[in-house]
């Protein structure tokens, strides 16, 4: 079983994406869906996650920067 965290600034989009991998891939489990990216920073700076999905365009704390940030406090996630 792997963890997933979905990281989208549309609401819509996350829930879609959630809905899928639960529907579609039961090896994987979505332990969070976050819509501002600072709060999933701090979420996955304190719990192990084995793949974080991001949108790269969001505003504030933007997909990249967040996976800067994640590689910066050495978070081991793979990161879409």
């Amino acid at each position: 079983m792997y963890t997933v965290v979905i990281v989208d600034d549309e609401i819509g989009s996350y829930n879609m994406l959630q809905n899928f991998i639960k529907a579609r891939i039961p090896y994987l489990t979505v332990t969070g869906c976050f819509s501002d990216s600072t709060e999933a920073l701090s979420y996955l700076s304190h719990h192990n996650t084995d793949v974080v999905i991001t949108d790269i365009k969001m505003p504030g704390l933007d997909g990249i920067e967040l996976t800067r940030r994640l590689r910066e406090e050495n978070v081991n996630s793979k990161i879409i």
